[in-house]
């Protein structure tokens, strides 16, 4: 999952430049308010160094506390007099920005209030001007706020209120969409959202327990570890003992493992695009190059190896231009990988394209790829399968994806609690967004659980027949 809120890093990081006690000086011309379309977001620039950020909807003002944090790459550009653009270099996170009069004084509700009511209302407004994906999910945003409004009037207690919230955010079976009540809550997520019954949803809850103590300083094990043993250790453990060849190499936190299953045939599976420098959120352009470091060993690795097979089924997303960095190293061609619009009210705004980069460092020479998908495969995971399934000569095999694509953005009740939301969508460059359906395989092959408690991986034997197949003609 994309947790984190792109926006708020880069105002954050313009804030407090590349490291943590020096501040970002902005550009000239650059004091005054700016508003960016598709985010609902408002900044205030004055004196050079000085920031303040609001969310805003048709309803709602309100300033939000920034933590201090500082990222590499962070830029923030002029345009013109009336257009600015700020972001991180290396990722997705690229916004322009119009520049406004001044702060709005119409919204009504601009302080910090447990009022449920004003609580709903931020809450219904924010999906209401942001959500990129109604008609895809089925929801009638106007029946439920029919619906929940009055009911939300007549809470009595936050944990009243807080199952009403949950009760309407589970409408929409999408798993961005998550809820948090502090710092320290674990957070909701929906579990409806998975279409796989073989995820087992204690599993899922010991997983991102397991990441909140990776935090301790007396923690031994890394994120990578935590997921191969707390989330997919039944499924891994059968393709690690029963089809690789021999040992295993690990990199990027263990988030990635690779290795050979055949003279011909080499396997890489990618857990996660995060924690890459072992810890939780990565500093985009930090965890790029340690992928890059990894990414340039599995070249060396795989030199003459004919076959590869990049495992995706265990996916679970994060920064996708780490996906697109890995996928570049796989063409020799600058061609669009995808391309990204958010949504501002009946219009798609702050379009960016995304291009392959094979001059990052070398590729890999096979001369067939095969990428295992399946609704374990979500977010990043997805633009992974999308960005390698562009190209010619990869077969996606297994089941279609989640259909979670947009980055998360990060928003906030009056009351503190947080909540994420898509708004964004993520076409291919022929135009098609796979949100809610999912990526499709090339080669259909269902994923069999029971077969694992045999030693058996099914969508991996097709693949490998597959193989034999093409070598046999």
């Amino acid at each position: 999952m994309k947790k984190i809120s792109p926006l708020m890093v880069c105002l954050l990081l313009l804030l407090l430049g590349s490291g943590c006690t020096t501040p970002f000086f902005f550009p000239p011309g650059a004091d005054g308010f700016w508003y960016a379309p598709g985010y609902g977001a408002i900044v205030e620039i004055g004196h050079r160094s000085d920031l303040r950020y609001f969310e805003v909807t048709e309803v709602s003002f309100l300033e939000q506390d920034l933590p201090f944090t500082g990222l590499p790459g962070f830029y923030f550009r002029v345009v013109d007099e009336d257009h600015a653009v700020l972001g991180v270099e290396g990722t997705s996170w690229n916004y322009r920005l119009e520049r406004i009069n001044g702060l709005p004084d119409r919204q009504i509700y601009r302080t910090a209030t447990r009022d449920y009511r004003v609580n709903f209302e931020v809450l219904w407004h924010t999906f209401n001007e942001r959500y990129a994906f109604f008609q895809e999910r089925g929801v009638d945003w106007d029946a439920v706020y029919q619906d929940y409004a009055p009911r939300a009037a007549l809470c009595t207690s936050d944990d009243e209120f807080y199952t009403l919230v949950v009760e309407v955010l589970d409408l929409f079976d999408d798993n961005h969409i998550l809820f948090y009540r502090s710092e320290k809550d674990p957070g909701w997520y929906d579990t409806d959202a998975f279409r796989a019954d073989w995820i087992r949803h204690e599993d899922v809850t010991k997983t991102f327990e397991s990441l909140v103590k990776l935090q301790s300083p007396f923690s031994c094990r890394t994120a990578g570890e935590v997921f191969q043993e707390d989330l997919w250790h039944p499924f891994l453990t059968v393709i690690k003992n029963n089809y690789l060849s021999g040992d295993y190499i690990s990199c990027c936190q263990d988030m990635i493992f690779y290795g050979t299953l055949d003279d011909t045939t080499g396997y890489i599976a990618v857990l996660k695009e995060d924690y890459y420098t072992g810890r939780r959120g990565d500093v985009p352009l930090q965890g790029l190059a340690v992928l890059n470091r990894g990414l340039d060993k599995m070249t060396a690795y795989f030199t003459g190896v004919p076959n590869i097979i990049i495992d995706a089924r265990f996916n679970w997303g994060g920064t996708d231009s780490y996906s697109l960095a890995m996928a570049s190293r796989f063409t020799d061609r600058r061609d669009m990988a995808a391309y990204q619009t958010a949504r501002e009210g009946t219009s798609q705004v702050n379009y960016q394209d995304f291009f392959y980069a094979p001059d990052t460092g070398p590729g890999f020479d096979a001369e067939n790829v095969y990428v295992l998908v399946g609704p374990a495969s979500l977010s990043s995971g997805e633009c992974l399968a999308m960005y390698l399934g562009n190209l010619e000569k990869v077969t996606v095999v297994g089941e279609h994806t989640m259909g979670v694509w947009s980055n998360t953005l990060i928003r906030h009740l009056p009351n503190g609690w947080e909540f994420t939301l898509s708004n964004e969508r993520i076409y291919d460059p022929k135009g098609t967004n796979y949100e809610v359906v999912g990526y499709p395989p090339d080669v259909v092959v269902g994923f069999n659980p029971r077969g694992f408690d045999l030693g058996k991986d099914a969508v991996l034997d097709s693949t490998l027949e597959l193989i034999a197949g093409r070598a046999s003609h």
